[in-house]
């Protein structure tokens, strides 16, 4: 399949084409395969979606060469793929339902697509014709031509601050935002990409699947990309980075929480971490307590911390706005109060001062925007931009801008991105961000890392929500003393002392597909007494 002349290969084109020779491997399944391979098994996605009264399939992502079969399928027959995640934890079936359903509305959807395994979590009674991944493969309709303008993708924001709603991405801007991140890590000969990141999640479908796939085909012993599945990391997370070392892995992503989460529970006995030079780190502000914990925890493996990559993005950009360079050293800034500017971050009041890691600079195609030394709402331009949200409305400004909520600073065209601008808490006229607030709870006894949520309550007080660890989880006077030990520490880094310190079971957090708290969710929560101190 090759493009006529004249016009730019497609993404399907360049699957089944000059990407056809890669290499996957799907852990979990024990199976290895070629791009090539998987797309023609995806021929009959093609035909049963070309079959339906419109090219519009919803598809629940996962990591299994099924899924990965029918979505390379349905880009090769150009049509509309409307990513669905599974159910973030946290979330009520009837939630999910809803959420499914409104997608489906929402987007049109002819068709929903989901692994076997899953299809319980879907709703009977859905106008879209349901099937799983496997009756599809088994097609036998006859396929027809590609649709008209090409492969488009929905991908449904995190709802790490709202409710999720659809980014509409046409074929040229996927595209040239893969062909970005690639020329920013800028792909050797034997590259090996490793990730368990979820296919429904814009870092794991476009940075972990379709970059690596894109990339110069390899003939290494791991093959371009090795996928494990998001259930295997949460029961077991080290077997990531067994992962990683097994593959000769040079390039993997995840979550700032999942590098903190290794070094504190990972140990590096037996592993072989040398041949990393690209571990991106996303989706969340990066603190360099853990870039610097992880690479000390791990140096005995042989990892090297320049392989670190900050990088910032966010679904309507497909995926990357700014990327540290694999051949560049990540950096941080010592900041103040004075740069940062109105007390955002209330504990430099303290004198304390913040370490702010840099994600990078702008992708090629992409210009970014947010003050210049001083703090400043972030935005981006890209040359390929979103088409708008599938509930119809249209984010950009008349000049191509999107203003991205988060705030943030520049500085030597590198980003230094602080946080939401809506997670700013305002308490008593001060501004405090959450995730500053949050940064002072790291490490407090019985507090469990990473699970412990600064919100405001229904009257304006600062409150932390939190999952106990340790004693805390059944007695009543360490919880009693870990209650202390978060005042004090918040108190002391922010001058402001939480009102209330809620605890609740392990587990019990709304979290988003990719790992991140849906803080509005829990702030709902508490004002409706979901929590109960």
């Amino acid at each position: 399949m090759t493009a006529p002349v004249g016009r730019t290969a497609g993404l399907g084109e360049r699957l089944a084409g000059p990407a056809a020779a890669s290499r996957v491997r799907f852990l979990d399944e024990g199976t290895t395969t070629t791009v090539g391979n998987l797309c023609a098994e995806g021929s009959g996605a093609s035909r049963w979606i070309s079959s339906l009264d419109r090219p519009v399939c919803a598809m629940v992502l996962s990591n299994t060469a099924a899924c990965v079969a029918a979505l390379f399928g349905a880009m090769g027959v150009g049509a509309i793929v409307v990513s669905v995640p599974l159910p973030p934890r946290g979330s009520s079936p009837e939630w999910y339902a809803g959420f499914v359903e409104s997608a489906c509305r929402q987007t049109g959807a002819a068709g929903l697509l989901v692994d076997g395994e899953h299809r319980d979590l879907v709703p009977d009674g859905l106008s879209p014709d349901t099937r799983t991944y496997n009756e599809v493969l088994a097609s036998t309709t006859r396929c027809s031509p590609a649709a008209d303008g090409g492969f488009r993708l929905v991908q449904f924001t995190s709802g790490s601050t709202e409710q999720p709603r659809g980014v509409v991405l046409g074929e040229r801007a996927v595209l040239a935002n893969v062909d970005a991140i690639l020329s920013v890590i800028d792909p050797e000969a034997y590259d090996t990409a490793c990730s368990w990141l979820p296919l429904s999640h814009d870092m794991g479908l476009v940075g972990m699947l379709l970059a690596p796939c894109l990339a110069t085909p390899t003939t290494s012993p791991g093959g371009n990309l090795c996928l494990l599945r998001p259930e295997r990391f949460v029961r077991s997370p080290q077997t990531w980075l067994v992962a990683c070392s097994e593959v000769r892995a040079t390039c993997t992503a995840a979550p700032d929480f999942a590098f903190a989460l290794m070094s504190r529970r990972a140990t590096p006995a037996g592993l072989d971490l040398s041949s990393l030079r690209a571990a991106i780190v996303g989706a969340e502000p990066v603190r360099a307590t853990t870039l610097t914990a992880f690479a000390d925890r791990f140096a005995a493996a042989g990892f090297d911390d320049r392989a670190f990559c900050p990088a910032y993005g966010l679904a309507e950009a497909v995926l990357a706005v700014t990327m540290t360079a694999a051949s560049e050293r990540w950096r941080s800034v010592e900041t103040d109060g004075r740069r940062l500017g109105d007390g955002v971050l209330a504990h430099v009041a303290g004198g304390t001062g913040a370490t702010i890691v840099a994600s990078g600079c702008a992708v090629p195609g992409t210009t970014v925007d947010a003050g210049r030394g001083r703090l400043g709402p972030v935005r981006f331009r890209a040359s390929v931009p979103l088409e708008g949200y599938s509930d119809g409305t249209a984010p950009l400004d008349e000049d191509g801008w999107f203003t991205t909520g988060d705030l943030g600073f520049l500085e030597e065209d590198h980003l230094f991105v602080v946080g939401r601008g809506d997670d700013v808490i305002v308490v008593a006229g001060r501004n405090l961000l959450a995730t500053d607030v949050e940064a002072a709870l790291t490490g407090v006894d019985g507090l469990r890392a990473g699970r412990a949520i600064a919100v405001a309550d229904p009257d304006g007080a600062l409150a932390v929500v939190a999952e106990p660890s340790g004693d805390a989880r059944t007695s009543p006077s360490a919880r009693g003393r870990a209650t202390a030990a978060a005042r004090a520490a918040v108190t002391a880094r922010t001058g402001v002392t939480p009102r209330h310190v809620v605890f609740v079971d392990p587990g019990r957090l709304p979290l988003t597909a990719s790992g991140k708290v849906r803080r509005q969710v829990v702030a709902a929560l508490l004002a409706s007494g979901g929590f109960a101190e």
